[in-house]
């Protein structure tokens, strides 16, 4: 359902039943591909967002939620598998070069044959900036007003509103501030 957006030059892939693809009034959808793999899943795209060159992979009753007014610049992948979510919030930014992943799509087990390495949902709160070649992967939440620097790599751990996240692996550099899209 495209509810008066703007769709260029994009690719759907469906192979299963009751999936949705949502993008409401006033988004900008440019060069993106949308896979969804097997039944119940959902992408829903906020108004007056900007996509350009992603690449949105859900399956197995999978949900990608993206907020109001955010934008993604390209080459991002969003690959959200096995029933779990990845929710962006409003007014988000998002560079370039960017993997968001819930799972690793590969099994570990232990020496029982039990698996080990279960999928997670990733949260990103509203007015989050992620800089380029960011990596963000399961079971992470970002609160608002966050900056995630460039090269990151976010793994399995709740951040805190207000702070810039940077490394490898990821930490909490900053707290404590905010952000504008404009240069002040």
């Amino acid at each position: 359902m495209y509810r008066g957006a703007f769709l260029k030059t994009n690719k759907i892939i469906n192979s299963g039943t009751e999936n949705q693809l949502i993008i409401e009034k006033g988004s900008r959808v440019y060069n993106c591909k949308f896979l969804f793999r097997g039944n119940h899943n959902r992408i829903y795209i906020g108004h007056d967002c900007v996509c350009r060159n992603m690449d949105f992979i859900v399956s197995e009753g999978a949900t990608i939620t993206i907020g109001n007014h955010s934008h993604f610049e390209g080459n991002i992948h969003l690959a959200c598998i096995e029933g779990r979510t990845i929710s962006i919030g409003e007014r988000c930014l998002f560079s370039s070069e960017i993997v968001f992943r819930t799972s690793d799509s590969h099994s570990i087990l232990d020496v029982n044959g039990n698996r080990i390495n279960h999928a997670k949902d990733i949260y990103v709160g509203n007015h989050v900036w992620v800089g380029h070649r960011v990596t963000v992967l399961k079971g992470t939440e970002v609160g608002e007003n966050s900056i995630i620097g460039t090269g990151a790599i976010v793994t399995n751990e709740t951040y805190i509103k207000n702070s810039i996240i940077a490394g490898v692996p990821a930490r909490v550099i900053r707290t404590d501030i905010n952000w504008y899209h404009e240069l002040k």
